[in-house]
């Protein structure tokens, strides 16, 4: 009996509440400091992006490109600009 692969896809139209359609913007969370599983040609590894004061410089994030999932081939990966950044909440250590 050969082996199969089942592949789970899920898709899920999400509005957000600050979208606003009249100014076309929406609030994102950027990133949540939380430690994420990555991989390089290296090798596994974790990273975690400071939210520090003395780490972040959100000056170089105003005018930046919002692209889809990474890409810049072409213009319609393209989704956006940042036009405001800022860190907000408390950061909490997690294990």
């Amino acid at each position: 009996m050969p082996d199969t692969i089942s592949i789970v896809t899920r898709r899920a139209s999400i509005t957000p509440q600050s979208v606003n359609l009249d100014a076309r913007t929406v609030d994102v969370i950027w990133s949540t400091g939380a430690a994420v599983k990555r991989r390089d040609v290296e090798g596994g590894y974790i990273e975690r992006l400071s939210l520090d004061a003395k780490a972040v410089d959100l000056s170089r994030l105003i005018g930046a490109s919002v692209l889809d999932a990474h890409r810049q081939t072409v213009v319609r990966d393209v989704l956006g600009t940042v036009r405001d950044a800022s860190v907000t909440g408390v950061m909490r250590e997690f294990g």
